[in-house]
């Protein structure tokens, strides 16, 4: 899996701006759940009940952050 600092979604981090800054980036297209769901996933805690949960926005997320095996592996 490539790390999320190569993808140009994150970028942000790379550069002197406010995401750097603040240590932080807004993602507008998941719930907080959903994303701590695909966080806990990409650091190798997921629960299925939590892929269950939010299966169409971690697939979702899947797509846009070209994280393949978590659509091949999961449910």
């Amino acid at each position: 899996m490539r790390s999320l600092q190569q993808d140009p979604s994150f970028g942000a981090f790379s550069h002197d701006l406010k995401e750097k800054q603040m240590s932080t980036v807004i993602i507008y297209d998941m719930s907080i759940e959903a994303c701590q769901a695909f966080l806990n996933y990409i650091y190798g805690d997921v629960r299925v009940d939590d892929f269950i949960t939010h299966r169409l926005a971690l697939l979702h997320t899947a797509d846009k952050y070209d994280v393949s095996n978590l659509k091949e592996g999961l449910p």
